[in-house]
């Protein structure tokens, strides 16, 4: 890690920044402006212990926004899905109901208001591909199976789209 200065900007360098209550670490860089109270960063991270993904982050004396996007497929997503506390009545929608050979996050943004943070799933976004799906949305009813899915969440709702899917 390091420190350096640019002009009005401090440009600091992070070998390794970790959370062990998210199970996650990351490095990048980060580019502070000091005149206008405000900076940028480029992280590549694992997120939960499985998924490798690059982030880039803008924040303010007001808010935190990124965007990022995983750099590989996963085949468990249920430890990402805990990190980001949807509750029960959305968690099982994903991890429990949907099965598949390897899910691949597209795209992942939101942003932080630092006076309401937990607003963060009414701005979170994140669209994921998923390969050999099967998904159960009633007991006791066979699967949908589809060669592909795509599986979006925004502005709090789950969408899901299976693309040429089959129900028997």
């Amino acid at each position: 890690s390091g420190i350096r200065s640019e002009g009005e900007f401090l440009v600091i360098d992070i070998n390794k920044i970790s959370s062990t209550e998210y199970k996650s670490q990351a490095n990048g860089m980060l580019r502070i402006d000091t005149r206008k109270k405000s900076l940028v960063g480029s992280f590549n991270g694992i997120l939960a212990e499985i998924l490798p993904l690059n982030l880039e982050v803008e924040a303010d004396t007001r808010k935190l926004s990124f965007t990022g996007q995983g750099k590989k497929p996963v085949v468990d997503i249920a430890p990402i899905v805990e990190l980001f506390k949807l509750g029960p009545a959305l968690s099982p929608w994903i991890v429990d109901y949907l099965s598949a050979s390897q899910v691949s996050l597209s795209k992942i943004s939101g942003t932080i208001p630092y006076n309401k943070p937990e607003s963060i799933l009414q701005t979170l976004h994140a669209v994921a591909i998923v390969k050999d799906t099967e998904y159960t949305f009633a007991q006791g009813l066979e699967p949908i199976k589809a060669p592909e899915t795509m599986v979006e969440f925004i502005q709090g709702v789950l969408k899901i789209k299976p693309q040429q899917p089959t129900f028997y």
